[in-house]
C-alpha cells in the first residue's frame, strides 16, 4: 500500500492497526501458555491459578524491582486505563473467561459475547500504541488484569460478570439457531487434553443482586438440550437457582422452574449431586479471589520469585 500513489495513508493506518491487534492477542494466547510450561521450573509448588493470576501484593513488590523504563510503561497504561473504561471492561472480560479454564480465550468470542464492533476493539486495543516501541514491550499485557482491578471502580467486575451472563445466554441462543457454530462454547486443549466449556451459571451467580434486564434473560430462558452435550452441567443450572434466591426481584415461580431445569440436568447427566458438592466450586472461587486481593507477603515469596524469574528472562532478552 505504501508504494501507491498517492499513498492511501488512511487505509495503512487500518492495516497498521490490525498489525497491532493481532500481536496483542497472539501474545495474550502465548504468555500464559509459556508460564505454564515454566511453572515447574520457576515454582513447582504452585497452583496454575497462582501463576497466572498474580495478586496485588505480588504486583506491587515486582514494581518495586523494575527497572524505570518498565515502571514508566506501568503508570503510563494506568493513567490511559482511567480514560477508557472500555479496555478495562475486556480485559475484565478476558480475565473472568479464562478462568473459566480456556486459556486461548479470544477477541472474536470477547467481541460476540460483549455485543462489541471490531471498531470498538480494535479502537481500545490501539489506544496502547503510545506505549508499545517493539513487540517485547507487550510484556506488560499480563500486567493489565492487576491494574484493571486496581481500577476496579471504572467498570466493576460485578457488572462485567452480569454483560458476560447475558452474552453467555445469547450465544447459546445463536448457536441453537444455527448462527455461529459450536467451537465458540467449548474447546479441546491439547496443553491438558480436557474439555473446557464456558460457565455460564458462575458469571450469573457473580451478577448484582437487582439485575432486571438479566432477570428478563433468565425468564426468556429455555434450555437448549438437544443441542448441548457440553456446557449444561447441573452446577451451572445451580449457580442460577443461588443467584435467584438472592435476587430482590425474582419469583417464586422462576425459581421453581429454574430448580426444575437443575434436576432435569442431574438426570441427563446420570448423577445426583448434593446442594454442598454443588457449591464446592463457587467456594473454590471465592478463595481463589481472597488471595488475588492481596495475601501475606511470607505466603507469596515462591510465586514472588516465579515473576522474579520471568522478569530476569525478560530482560536478559533485551525487553528493559
Amino acid at each position: 500500500m505504501k508504494h501507491i500513489r498517492p499513498v492511501p495513508h488512511n487505509l495503512v493506518r487500518v492495516w497498521e492497526d490490525y498489525s497491532l491487534v493481532h500481536s496483542f492477542a497472539d501474545l495474550q494466547r502465548e504468555v500464559p501458555r509459556m508460564l505454564l510450561r515454566e511453572r515447574d521450573r520457576l515454582a513447582p509448588k504452585r497452583t496454575d491459578a497462582e501463576i497466572l493470576d498474580p495478586s496485588l501484593a505480588i504486583i506491587s513488590v515486582l514494581r518495586a524491582q523494575m527497572n524505570s523504563k518498565f515502571e514508566a510503561v506501568l503508570g503510563a497504561c494506568r493513567q490511559l486505563l482511567l480514560c477508557s473504561p472500555l479496555l478495562v471492561r475486556i480485559t475484565q472480560a478476558k480475565r473472568l473467561l479464562t478462568c473459566d479454564g480456556n486459556l486461548s480465550v479470544d477477541l472474536f468470542l470477547i467481541r460476540i459475547v460483549l455485543d462489541l464492533s471490531w471498531d470498538d476493539i480494535r479502537g481500545c486495543i490501539c489506544s496502547l500504541r503510545p506505549l508499545v516501541t517493539k513487540e517485547s514491550d507487550f510484556f506488560f499485557i499480563f500486567f493489565l488484569p492487576t491494574l484493571c482491578r486496581e481500577l476496579d471502580n471504572l467498570y466493576p467486575e460485578s457488572i462485567v460478570s452480569r454483560d458476560l451472563a447475558r452474552g453467555l445466554l445469547r450465544l447459546m441462543r445463536q448457536i441453537e439457531d444455527g448462527e455461529l457454530p459450536m467451537i465458540f462454547w467449548s474447546e479441546w486443549l491439547t496443553d491438558d487434553h480436557e474439555w473446557h466449556c464456558l460457565e455460564w451459571g458462575r458469571h450469573v451467580r457473580s451478577s448484582p443482586q437487582s439485575n432486571p434486564e438479566l432477570l428478563r434473560e433468565l425468564d426468556q430462558f429455555v434450555p437448549p438440550w438437544d443441542v448441548f452435550s457440553e456446557g449444561l452441567e447441573p452446577v451451572e443450572f445451580y449457580d442460577v437457582v443461588r443467584w435467584l434466591k438472592t435476587s430482590t426481584d425474582a419469583h417464586v415461580d422462576l425459581i421453581d422452574r429454574w430448580r426444575s431445569h437443575l434436576t432435569e440436568s442431574m438426570a441427563r447427566a446420570g448423577a445426583n449431586y448434593r446442594d454442598d458438592e454443588l457449591e464446592e466450586r463457587w467456594q473454590a472461587r471465592t478463595a481463589k479471589e481472597a488471595y488475588i486481593q492481596g495475601p501475606s507477603r511470607s505466603f507469596d515469596r515462591e510465586v514472588i520469585r516465579c515473576w522474579e524469574g520471568c522478569l530476569r528472562e525478560y530482560m536478559s532478552t533485551g525487553g528493559g
